[in-house]
C-alpha cells in the first residue's frame, strides 16, 4: 500500500487517479500469474528427494515461483529515491532538491539542471512548522502521529473511506474465495436454479464424497485465471472512464453494478447468468478499492498519507475478518440472507460514496 502513496507523490494531481489505477494493473496480472504458474508446474509431478522425508515437490517449486515478484520488487525499489514531497514535509529541503535534480536530469537530459531552468529553491504549501523533537515513547508517538487523521475534515474523509473499504473488502475479498467453487458447482448442476439452491444441492451431493485435501482440479485454476482476467479488464475499463469522468461517478457506477448483480442472485437461474451475476458482485468492488484510496491520498497532508492509507486498509482487512465469519456461519443455514446482507452492505457503500469530494 505504501507504493500507492509513494507513486502518488511523484504524480501530477490531475493525473493521479489514472496513474495509480494503471499501477493496479499489476494486481490483475498477479491474479493471472499465480494460477497460470500452478497450471504449468503442478501437473509435472515434481518430486526431488533431498534428505529423509524432505523433498522438493511441485508445491515448493510453485511457492518459490510466487516469491520471485517480491524479490524483484525489492531489487527495483532499492535504488529509487525518497519522495521529494515527503522530504519537504519533514523539513529536509536540500534532500528534496537533490531528488528533484535527479528527476530533472532523468526527464530533460544529463546537461539540464534545476538552476538552468531558473529553479534555485523548492517548497510546498501547508507544510508542517513543528520543530519539536519526536516523542521517545513509541505508543505516544504513534498516537500523536495518528491523531491528526481523526480531527477536522481529515476525520470526515477518513471515516467515509474506512466505511467504504470495510464493505468493499468484505464483499470483494471474502466472496472471491468462493468464485472457483461457484463456477464448479454451477457446471456440475444438472438443472437450472438460483445460486443458493445450487449450493444446497452441491452440499447434498458431496456429503459422502471424500476428496484429498491436496486435490486441485484444473477447473479451479481456470476459474482463478478467468477471475484475474475479469479484474484486469475492470482496471482497464476504469482507465478508459477516467478520460471523461472523475472518480466519484465511476465509484458510484461500479458499486451500483455490484449491488444490482448481488440482488440478481435471488432471481437468475441459468448457469451462465448465475456465474455472471456472482462475478459482477465481486469484481467491481476489487477494482474500486484502490481508486477509493486515491481520495485519501489527495485530501490528506503529505506526511500523513501513508498512515491514512494504512489505517483505511487495516479496517478493510477487518472487513475481511467479519465477512469471513459471517459467511461461515450463515451460508449453510440461510444462504439468501447471506447474499442479501452483502447487497445491503454495497447499498450503504453507494450512500457513503456520495459524501466523498467531487475532485
Amino acid at each position: 500500500m505504501a507504493v500507492i502513496t509513494y507513486m502518488g507523490e511523484f504524480t501530477k494531481i490531475k493525473l493521479r487517479p489514472m496513474v495509480l489505477n494503471f499501477l493496479c494493473y499489476s494486481i490483475g496480472i498477479s491474479m493471472l500469474y499465480v494460477p497460470a504458474s500452478a497450471l504449468v508446474i503442478l501437473p509435472q509431478n515434481i518430486h526431488l528427494k533431498i534428505s529423509g522425508d524432505y523433498a522438493i515437490s511441485g508445491w515448493r517449486v510453485l511457492s518459490m515461483t510466487n516469491l520471485l515478484p517480491g524479490i524483484l520488487s525489492v531489487l527495483i525499489l532499492l535504488p529509487m529515491p525518497e519522495s521529494p514531497k515527503y522530504y519537504l514535509s519533514v523539513q529536509k529541503t536540500q534532500e528534496a532538491l537533490d531528488v528533484l535534480e535527479m528527476c530533472c536530469r532523468y526527464n530533460k537530459g544529463k546537461n539540464v539542471t534545476l538552476k538552468s531552468l531558473g529553479i534555485e529553491s523548492v517548497t510546498q504549501s501547508n507544510l508542517r512548522r513543528d520543530s519539536l523533537l519526536p516523542d521517545k515513547n513509541f505508543f505516544r508517538r504513534v498516537w500523536n502521529d495518528t491523531k491528526p487523521l481523526l480531527q477536522g475534515n481529515n476525520a470526515r474523509y477518513m471515516l467515509l473511506v474506512i466505511g467504504i473499504m470495510f464493505f468493499m473488502f468484505a464483499t470483494g475479498a471474502v466472496l472471491t474465495v468462493w468464485m472457483p467453487r461457484v463456477i464448479k458447482m454451477t457446471e456440475e448442476s444438472e438443472e437450472s436454479m438460483i445460486l443458493c439452491d445450487v449450493l444446497k444441492a452441491s452440499g447434498a451431493r458431496n456429503t459422502s464424497t471424500v476428496i484429498s485435501k491436496c486435490h486441485l482440479a484444473t477447473s479451479n485454476l481456470l476459474a482463478c485465471i478467468y477471475h484475474g482476467g475479469a479484474c484486469l479488464a475492470g482496471f482497464m475499463l476504469i482507465s478508459v472512464l477516467l478520460i471523461c469522468l472523475n472518480r466519484k461517478p465511476i465509484l458510484v457506477g461500479f458499486s451500483v453494478l455490484s449491488t444490482l448483480s448481488g440482488f440478481m442472485l435471488n432471481l437468475v437461474i441459468r448457469d451462465e447468468l448465475v456465474i455472471a451475476a456472482f462475478v459482477l458482485l465481486v469484481v467491481p468492488t476489487l477494482c474500486s478499492m484502490r481508486l477509493t484510496l486515491t481520495v485519501i491520498i489527495d485530501v490528506v497532508a503529505t506526511h500523513l498519507r501513508s498512515k491514512a492509507v494504512a489505517l483505511a486498509m487495516m479496517f478493510g482487512r477487518f472487513g475481511v475478518l467479519v465477512g469471513s465469519i459471517f459467511v461461515g456461519y450463515t451460508l449453510n443455514c440461510c444462504c439468501l440472507v447471506t447474499f442479501n446482507v452483502y447487497v445491503a452492505g454495497m447499498a450503504i457503500t453507494i450512500l457513503l460514496i456520495f459524501f466523498l469530494p467531487e475532485n
